[in-house]
């Protein structure tokens, strides 16, 4: 029997600084560890780059770079909603690392994984909470392209976290580019229009799309499009429009469907302008959006406990309209008569003490309620013109969302999990421990 395989970094002590306690998650360009400062004793996070690849040596360079332009961009961004960065640094072999604060919670596609939706004023709660950070990293030109299930992290203090800035597209203040690959680097699964077909000529709308997807798929529990292999995916992405999201969840609200739906328009022209555009429409939306009613002060109807019920289908709600409007007319008619009933009534008790009584008048039915004429919707949607793709690689079949039982976990930072599509087909989140 073959022994457990020892990682070698762990038990080693960097810069006479920080100890490496053990490995918490490793990922497609890097890997996280459980350290301690020595001075201190206070435990943080340690991420490292994988030399474990077999990649060549200027590809291994390039995400050196990337990792070094990570710890430039979290030393900037000291906002709510950022992990915190405690230093950089390199080994004693020359290799960079950073420490970063230790995340209690979990990732949000751990959260969708063990619940399968997300009620829509949560998820709604979730993507402003992101704005924050991600408002404070457009406002120095820098592009997360990278805006996933994966990298959003639910604290358990209810803080939500932005990670993983370590495909971020940066211009510099010249207009140059920090970033020059031309690779498209990302996640497919959230991608824009713009980022599988012109990688280099991304901006904040393209992060705005990625955010109305992350949406998307946490309230629908389905993805924005369905593929058989990366080629395909990138096709659907770049030539056609995603089902819309009320076709897999008929209970949200109109309003907040809409919210989704300019979010991810393909065109970016027509998406929200800005992060916190996009911010202030879903506070406003969750705040005028009408619940369930209530029975009195501080008593739910049960209704409000439960979950929604699907949209009425065109034809239930032409039955119901036209059942209210014979309901009111048989109403009128039952209190015509009862007034007949009650007047022959009084007529005949009172017959012997009147010389004569007059005819009794003709009962008349009021005729019933009319209904309004139900209009049918129009579609507005023009066809999108086919655009011609290139690409290479194949990607893994999307996994759909399935509840499973609920369970606590401390989980940590993400560790590289962005897809680099020409040299990894892998996309790994972020570190569990169970």
């Amino acid at each position: 029997m073959g022994g457990a395989v020892i990682d070698p970094l762990v038990g080693q002590e960097l810069k006479s600084k920080y100890r490496v306690l053990r490995l918490l998650g490793r990922g497609g360009m890097g890997a996280v560890y459980l350290g301690e400062h020595l001075s201190l004793g206070r435990e943080c996070a340690i991420k490292v780059i994988r030399n474990d690849l077999g990649i060549p040596d200027a590809t291994f360079q390039a995400m050196v770079q990337r990792f070094r332009n990570e710890a430039r961009i979290m030393s900037q961004l000291r906002v709510r909603g950022c992990v915190d960065l405690f230093d950089f640094d390199e080994d004693a072999d020359g290799q960079p690392f950073i420490v970063m604060e230790l995340l209690e919670g979990r990732s949000l596609q751990q959260h969708m994984d063990a619940t399968g939706k997300i009620e829509w004023r949560e998820m709604f709660r979730v993507l402003e909470e992101v704005c924050v950070p991600l408002a404070a990293a457009h406002e120095r030109r820098i592009w997360h392209r990278d805006i996933k299930p994966d990298n959003i992290f639910l604290c358990s203090s209810g803080e939500v976290k932005l990670m993983d800035f370590g495909v971020a597209h940066v211009d510099s203040p010249e207009g140059g580019r920090m970033t020059t690959e031309r690779n498209v680097l990302g996640t497919p699964l959230y991608m824009s229009r713009e980022h599988v077909t012109a990688a280099m000529d991304v901006d904040g709308r393209a992060d705005v799309y990625s955010l109305g997807a992350v949406g998307y798929t946490g309230i629908s529990g389905k993805h924005t499009f369905e593929a058989g292999n990366q080629t395909s995916l990138l096709v659907k992405i770049a030539t056609e429009v995603p089902i819309d999201v009320l076709t897999h969840s008929p209970e949200l609200p109109p309003e907040a469907a809409a919210v989704i739906r300019k979010a991810m328009a393909p065109e970016r022209d027509a998406r929200y302008s800005t992060v916190m555009e996009f911010a202030e429409v879903l506070r406003a939306t969750r705040a005028t959006v009408k619940r369930a009613p209530q029975i009195g002060p501080g008593e739910q109807t049960f209704a409000s406990l439960s979950p929604p019920a699907p949209a009425p289908s065109l034809a239930a709600t032409r039955t119901r309209s036209t059942s209210r409007a014979l309901a009111v007319g048989v109403l009128v008619v039952a209190l015509a008569i009862g007034g007949v009933a009650l007047f022959l009534f009084q007529r005949s008790h009172n017959a012997h003490n009147l010389p004569s009584a007059p005819p009794p008048a003709a009962a008349v039915t009021p005729a019933p309620a009319p209904t309004a004429p139900m209009v049918e919707p129009t579609p507005t949607k023009e066809p999108i013109k086919l655009q011609e793709i290139t690409v290479e690689g194949k990607i893994e079949r999307p996994k759909h969302h399935t509840a499973r039982p609920h369970a606590k976990a401390r989980t940590y930072n993400s560790v590289g999990s962005s897809q680099d599509i020409p040299l990894s087909d892998d996309a790994i989140g972020g570190a569990s421990e169970k």
